[in-house]
This record gives C-alpha cells, sequence and structure tokens, in this order.
C-alpha cells in the first residue's frame, strides 16, 4: 500500500503569493510544483492526495 505525503509552503515570487507544493510516496520524494490553483482552492492538497491514492494523480500538473 503507498502513503502519499504533501508538504507545502507558501512564499512570494515578485509579490505574488505562491505555493510550493511537494508530493512524498512511501517517504520518498517523487514531484515538486508550483501552483496558484492551491492558492485559490484550499482543498487543492486534499484532491491531489486523493486522486494519487485513486491513481488519478495524471489530471494534476506535474
Amino acid at each position: 500500500m503507498n502513503a502519499y505525503t504533501i508538504s507545502y509552503k507558501h512564499y512570494k515570487v515578485d509579490g505574488h503569493k505562491r505555493l510550493d507544493v511537494i508530493v512524498y510516496q512511501n517517504g520518498t520524494w517523487i514531484n515538486k510544483f508550483l501552483t496558484k490553483e492551491a492558492e485559490k482552492n484550499k482543498t487543492y492538497a486534499a484532491n491531489l492526495v486523493n486522486a494519487l491514492r485513486r491513481k488519478e494523480a495524471r489530471t494534476f500538473p506535474f
């Protein structure tokens, strides 16, 4: 069974808010991406984890 963990950090680039999202699978780093969508949609990370569990991660911008 795969365990997914998401780490995220808020920061600013040229005065714009960004969210740095890092995805781990069983403790191993697998993906890192920046997204404005995560700033607008606070459930984005939860949806990402659920999609990974359902093997639908292709719907996310990796």
